[in-house]
């Protein structure tokens, strides 16, 4: 096997990974990608219905792309409370999933609980814990459909004034997933202690 088989086989990975993501976003460009690398595969083998093919497509990742990016999308916070019927079913339905980057079992101990709603859809849920003027972020979470970082972007850089209104002036989390803190820094969250990571409103 020499290296252009290798490559056309890695190109064909990256579009099979790609029809196995379920976010939309991560679908069409990781497809857009695996279709660039193969239509590179198709002209080193002089396939020109191959390079026509894949440039195509990769053509029309793009547009959806651009789409879905441009398209005005409306986020909401809505106050919630512990307890109810449809906080308690939100929870069974997402707490596995949830496990993995909070711990849910100190939700109890706060009632600032928030829902997240994108388009008029409950999207998320956001557990505060007041400590002074700093917000200690208990759960930040966002069901998988919807976490592409839009939400995050609009509630910690562009409707900061969610937290200001409440009296705030910090905003922090602990956490030791990986996930999260990939997720914290690109918010803008410095780590101030092993762990601990905060910004300034």
């Amino acid at each position: 096997m020499n290296y252009i088989e290798l490559f056309g086989i890695f190109a064909s990975l990256t579009i099979l990974v790609s029809l196995t993501m379920t976010s939309i976003v991560k679908l069409r460009f990781i497809n857009m990608m695996g279709c660039l690398l193969f239509a590179i595969y198709g002209y080193m083998i002089g396939s020109i219905s191959s390079i026509f093919l894949n440039v195509g497509i990769a053509i029309i990742n793009i547009y959806f792309l651009r789409k879905l990016y441009n398209q005005k999308e409306e986020f909401e916070i809505i106050r919630s409370k512990g307890g109810t019927e449809y906080f308690d079913y939100f929870i069974r339905r997402n707490g596995e999933d949830m496990k993995k980057f909070f711990d849910i079992g100190v939700i109890k101990s706060t009632d600032e609980i928030y829902y997240l709603l994108r388009n008029n859809y409950i999207v998320g849920l956001l557990v505060l814990r007041p400590e002074g003027s700093t917000a200690e972020i208990i759960i930040d979470y966002m069901t998988l459909k919807y976490r592409d970082m839009k939400f995050g972007r609009y509630l910690y850089e562009g409707d900061t004034e969610f937290f200001k209104k409440r009296g705030y002036s910090k905003i922090q989390q602990h956490t030791e997933s990986h996930d999260q803190i990939v997720y914290l820094k690109a918010m803008g969250f410095v780590e101030e202690a092993p762990g601990t990571y905060a910004k300034k409103i």
